[in-house]
C-alpha cells in the first residue's frame, strides 16, 4: 500500500515553539525539527506532506524548511480542538 500523505500536527498550543527548535540530524547537520520530520517523511516516499498549524504559524514554520517549502502544505487549525480534530483538519 502506497501512503500518498503525511501529516503533522504542530498546532498545540504549549509545543508550537518544537517544530522550530533545532537539532543535530543523524548525518550531523543543523536543522529545523520540522525539516526533519518532512525529510523523514518525502525519502519514505510520500507524494504530500500537510502540517497542521495554529492560525499564524506558517510564516515561521515555512522560514525553517529551507528547500522543503515547495512541498509542503500548511492546514491551520482555526479553533484548538484537539489531536483528532487536527488530523480531520488536514483531510482535504
Amino acid at each position: 500500500m502506497h501512503v500518498s500523505k503525511a501529516v503533522i500536527t504542530a498546532a498545540g498550543r504549549d509545543q508550537r515553539t518544537l517544530p522550530v527548535q533545532t537539532l543535530i540530524d543523524r548525518d550531523g547537520r543543523e536543522k529545523s525539527v520540522l525539516r526533519i520530520l518532512v525529510e523523514e517523511a518525502l525519502s519514505a516516499g510520500v507524494d504530500e506532506v500537510a502540517v497542521v498549524v495554529a492560525p499564524g504559524d506558517e510564516d515561521p514554520y515555512g522560514a525553517v524548511l529551507g528547500d522543503h517549502r515547495g512541498r509542503v502544505t500548511f492546514v491551520r487549525q482555526e479553533v484548538p480542538r484537539g489531536y483528532g480534530h487536527a488530523v480531520l483538519c488536514a483531510r482535504e
